[in-house]
This record gives structure tokens, sequence and C-alpha cells, in this order.
């Protein structure tokens, strides 16, 4: 994972409460983070830093 990525994801996620189509471009990007991302999760979640996986 590039190292820019995951202060990336967290600033769309930031984003998740605004309204449509906001929202819905959000909800689709993250949940398509997460599909891409499931298998090796536990390599990249320590990318993350904890304030950013809150």
């Amino acid at each position: 994972m590039d190292r820019w990525l995951p202060e990336h994801v967290t600033l769309l996620a930031r984003f998740a409460s605004e309204s449509s189509p906001v929202k819905s471009t959000v909800t689709k990007a993250i949940a398509e983070f997460r599909r891409t991302h499931a298998d090796t999760w536990n390599v990249h979640k320590d990318s993350f830093t904890e304030d950013q996986l809150e």
C-alpha cells in the first residue's frame, strides 16, 4: 500500500455524513477499498495510525 493512501482514505471518510450525492460517492469508494483490501487487511492495517482506524 502506498504511504499516502491511509491519509487519503481517512480524509475521504470524513465526508461520509454529507448529503447526497457526496455521501453515496464516499460510501461506494470506501466499500470498494474494503472489498479490494479485505484479503490482506491484517498487513495493511499496520499502515494506519490508531486515530485513523477509529
